[in-house]
């Protein structure tokens, strides 16, 4: 089985909403990647608001690229490969959306119940958005392993 997107003339085996996710995961990675690498982090307490730029930049970045991905997957898919859900795309993201609930309910716990007991704001701050970010790659994740293990619900 080919692990490549669909080309013109060429079929990859992969589902639609698979692909999807295999997008998400790729554009999530990178932007949010570069994101957490490059934030300033605080020196001797001062507020440094530079991490807001790295994160909109981030944030546009992923969205804009994720739905260019998106508008590029449809036009070089085969049409009605896009279509509505069926049965076992629905049961996939239900169970994915699941898989990442419960991830989001951990982290949650930690960055707003544990980490105020001696963690600065900037750190929550940091953590909350790991912890978004981090759900969202569960779900494409776990997606991406139900198409691939051939999971119908």
């Amino acid at each position: 089985m080919a692990t490549h997107f669909d080309a013109p003339g060429r079929d990859s085996g992969m589902a639609w909403r698979e692909k999807r996710a295999w997008l998400g995961l790729a554009t999530l990675a990178i932007a949010y990647g570069i994101y957490f690498t490059n934030v300033p982090v605080p020196v001797d307490g001062l507020v440094d608001l530079r991490w807001l730029f790295w994160f909109a930049a981030a944030s546009l970045g992923q969205g804009l690229t994720f739905g260019l991905g998106i508008a590029l997957l449809r036009w070089r898919s085969p049409r009605g490969d896009y279509a509505a859900p069926d049965e076992r795309d629905r049961a996939i993201d239900r169970r994915a959306a699941a898989i990442a609930y419960y991830v989001l309910m951990v982290a949650v716990i930690w960055v707003g119940v544990i980490s105020p007991f001696g963690t600065s704001a900037w750190r929550i701050a940091q953590g909350s958005l790991l912890a978004i970010v981090t759900t969202e790659f569960v779900r494409y994740g776990a997606t991406v392993w139900s198409y691939r293990r051939g999971w119908h619900g």
